[in-house]
């Protein structure tokens, strides 16, 4: 601080003292460019006002854990101290917020298991109140049970009662019930400071309510409000609705149509934090007690869900079976109380009903433990970036739910799973994405050991970039499981597969991108997939594996059904070699794009690596970028005679000189060779009749370009190609190439192109540029000078900067000629 401006930036300090000791030293790195002073905060969770300095720590979400317990309160404490101006002395913090005690007697016994107590006071500023959970079992009430001890922190100067406010304590169980006195003087209190409230069940009475409190915050440039019930329908029970700023109440008469522009809309006079507390004359929680309630489809359109900042109290009984989307994208909503779904039973669908909740820090234990008929968690809590944990037993009673789908998918400070999270959920199906992108560094064994129903773990662990280990036997029980698609990508720290991982998992038929991005994973183990002789699917398997090193022998020898291997090794820059007979045994394969793309490291290809893969009509970009390998072996492709595609299948391949003769020879279906053999740039010669028998080939485009080693054409390179129109940049920076008049026509015919629509732009665009001057770069196919018949060519820049061609200056102007050159 300078004097009372915040100057620099806040960092935190470590307490090197014993735990529970009053005093300590602590340590940390000094603040460069400090003011002359500085204020210091405990707990280091504070947010700190860079305006001004100043911190604020939440008071929500403490937890009681037994009569009389205080435990909770240390995680509530803010300490400050301020002008400290020498870091090396003594300090002392001093505590800013307050202590309420609640001395609570002759409770009705009514309330029975209580969920949580509500304090709500009546301030200058409106109604405000703060929440105090119960943990579950934690207080029972009943006929030898009515009194309770409670405690709560809270910041002194937000509970301030105004005189003539109302004080109230409002205790949710099996029943609600509350007491309230109005305080004519009011009421404020000071930092550091423990007060205490006696209510004695007598003087100041309990009375049953139906009531439910929530908090909104409004700005100035739209303060209006809306509860977002139903725009149809009817109101269940009488309902009055204290907006929290000290406007009259809002009383709706039971059976009033709903409509968008009813009495439940609200618009304050000043942008700020407001408490609204909905009471309902349905007090029997076994009946309908307020319209369903949904922030997603609400009257107001989008700005209702950024308005909520916090559910006090559990919602009242909608009669609602789905709670759908029902918080979606309330980005500010930072607490949820106990029991907040408890009164609605009846709910089977909790799709997606916090996604996007970002501020949500925690999930009350037991929050859906009366929910037994909940069957879908698909999304619920997906998108909580500030969800830190998951409470254990948060899916115990549910035992009819069959999807947890993307439940925590995108929770990106989620650092940990309870152990036994799903063990009461045999009925589940799916956990699709289920901790997509957490930051998860371990998983619990025998986590989906009870849910022998599920049949699909797509996505599971996608993205989990911290997770170190896998547990052995992760999936054993799970014999019905058809789909692994993406289960570990991008599991960046994940440096081995246990033995047997899949083992068990006999009927699984999708591994595509399973292991997909996992850079530490060196090796793999051997038999990885033996038992899953029901795959088809290994799409992206390993794609950037970038440590992965090798293969082991007879990796998919017994997966005989697999049709799909693109994009299988694409990326795995370390893998030197490939096995002999890799690929033997998979008859059915139809696609091998991509499959071993950008394998820097790889130096050779296997004689024989495809010669079963009979059925294959994909090879494109297969071993594009592989800058390490140095040849190809002859008759790579002779047994894949239904290949339609190579192109860009050697793309990139900057160390191969050569290519076989006959290389395509039996591959007559081909019809797409597109850069090919791009950026080839040791490739020196191209052998006759590379293409004679391709003869439906279509696309030659960028087939050679760059190929800057490239000295010669042989004649007639392209003569038994007459389906062909594509030659766009076809040997375009082949800067060595000297060029054969008869390239595309042997027999030197100019009407092989007649009548089709030609694509020659670029097709020989530098040509030769780099040979010395006064050498020949050979003679142009007078292609100017072809029959077109009635079609329309694409010719421009074709021979553009190919100066070195003994006919150059007869080449016209819009095909790049002499002409255009300066």
């Amino acid at each position: 601080m300078n004097g009372s401006n915040y100057v620099a930036h806040a960092d935190d300090y470590l307490y090197n003292g014993t735990d529970g000791a009053t005093s300590g030293s602590f340590t940390g790195t000094a603040i460069p460019d400090a003011g002359d002073s500085w204020t210091i905060y405990y707990p280091h969770t504070v947010a700190v006002n860079t305006t001004d300095g100043s911190a604020t720590l939440p008071m929500t979400g403490q937890t009681q854990t037994s009569d009389g317990n205080t435990d909770h309160l240390r995680n509530h404490l803010l300490l400050a101290s301020t002008g400290i101006t020498d870091l090396s002395n003594d300090f002392t913090l001093a505590m800013k917020n307050s202590i309420m005690k609640f001395d609570l007697n002759n409770v009705p016994a009514e309330v029975g298991k209580l969920t949580n107590l509500v304090w709500t006071v009546e301030t200058t500023n409106g109604t405000r109140c703060l929440t105090l959970s119960f943990a579950p079992e934690a207080v029972t009430f009943n006929a030898g049970k009515r009194t309770l001890t409670a405690y709560l922190a809270f910041m002194p100067e937000e509970m301030a009662v105004k005189a003539g406010g109302k004080f109230t304590v409002t205790l949710t169980g099996d029943k609600t019930y509350q007491a309230e006195t109005t305080i004519a003087g009011g009421k404020t209190y000071a930092a550091g400071m423990r007060y205490t409230a006696a209510i004695d069940g007598t003087s100041i009475g309990w009375e049953e309510k139906a009531v439910m409190a929530l908090t909104v915050k409004v700005g100035s440039d739209d303060r209006a409000f809306s509860i977002p019930f139903p725009t149809s329908g009817s109101t269940p029970a009488e309902l009055t609705v204290d907006w929290g700023d000290g406007t009259a109440l809002t009383t709706v008469a039971s059976g009033t149509t709903l409509s968008a522009n009813d009495n439940f809309n609200h618009t304050y006079a000043a942008a700020g934090e407001y408490t609204i507390v909905i009471t309902s004359g349905q007090k029997d929680k076994a009946q309908q007690q307020i319209p369903a309630i949904n922030f997603f489809n609400n009257r107001m359109g989008n700005s209702n869900p950024d308005k909520l900042i916090r559910i006090d109290t559990p919602l009242l009984n909608t009669q609602a079976t789905e709670f759908r989307f029902c918080f979606y994208e309330c980005q500010s909503l930072s607490g949820i109380p106990a029991g907040l779904f408890d009164n609605n039973t009846q709910a089977t669908d909790f799709y997606g009903c916090f996604n996007g909740c970002t501020s949500l820090q925690s999930i009350p234990a037991g929050l859906f433990e009366k929910n037994t008929l909940v069957t879908d968690f698909y999304g619920c809590f997906s998108g909580c970036t500030s969800l830190q944990s998951i409470p254990a037993g948060l899916f115990d009673k549910n035992t009819k739910a069959t999807s947890f789908g993307g439940c925590f998918y995108g929770c990106t400070s989620l650092s940990g799973i309870p152990a036994g999270l799903f063990d009461n959920n045999a009925k589940a199906t799916s956990f699709d994405a289920c901790f997509n992108g957490c930051a998860l560094s371990d998983i619990p064994a025998n986590l989906f050991d009870n849910n022998t129903q599920a049949t699909s773990f797509n996505n599971c662990f996608n993205g989990c970039a911290l997770l170190r280990s896998i547990p052995k036997g992760l999936f054993d029980k799970n014999t019905k499981v058809t789909n692994f698609h993406s289960c570990f990508s991008g599991c960046a720290l994940l440096q081995s597969l246990p033995d047997g991982l899949f083992a068990n998992n006999t009927q699984a038929t999708d591994f595509s991108g399973c292991i997909h991005g996992c850079t530490s994973l060196q090796s793999l183990p051997a038999g990885l997939f033996d038992k899953n002789t029901e795959a088809t699917n290994f799409y992206n398997c390993f794609a950037n594996c970038t440590s992965l090193q090798s293969l082991p022998t007879g990796l998919f020898d017994n997966n005989t059904l697999v049709t799909n291997f693109s994009s299988c090794f694409n990326g795995c820059t370390s893998l030197s070699g490939i096995p002999s007979g890799l690929f033997a045994k998979n008859t059915l394969v139809t696609n091998f794009g991509s499959c071993f793309s950008k394998c820097t490291s790889l130096s050779s290809i296997p004689a024989g690596l495809f010669e079963k893969n009979t059925l294959v009509t994909y090879f494109t970009s297969c071993f594009d970028g592989c800058t390490s390998l140095s040849g190809i072996p002859a008759g790579l492709f002779d047994n894949n005679t239904l290949v339609t595609h190579f192109n860009a299948c050697f793309n990139g391949c900057t160390s191969v000189s050569s290519i076989p003769e006959n290389l395509f020879d039996n591959n007559t279906q081909a019809t797409n060779f597109t850069s090919c053999f791009y950026r080839c740039t040791s490739l020196s010669g191209i052998p006759a009749g590379l293409f004679d028998k391709n003869t439906l080939a279509t696309n030659f485009n960028t087939c050679f370009v760059k190929c800057t080693s490239l000295s010669s054409i042989p004649a007639g390179l392209f003569d038994k190609n007459t389906e062909a129109t594509s030659f766009s940049y076809c040997f375009s920076g082949c800067t060595s190439l000297v060029l054969n008049e008869n390239i595309f026509s042997a027999t030197n015919s100019h009407d092989r192109f007649s009548g089709k629509s030609m694509q020659l732009n670029n097709c020989f665009e530098n040509v030769g540029s780099a040979l010395s001057s006064g050498v020949s770069g050979g003679t142009a196919p007078d292609l100017w000078n072809y029959n077109k018949g009635d079609a329309s060519w694409n010719t421009k820049n074709c021979f553009k900067g190919a100066t070195h061609l003994s006919n150059y200056a007869s080449i016209p102007t819009d095909w790049g000629g002499a002409a255009s050159v300066p």
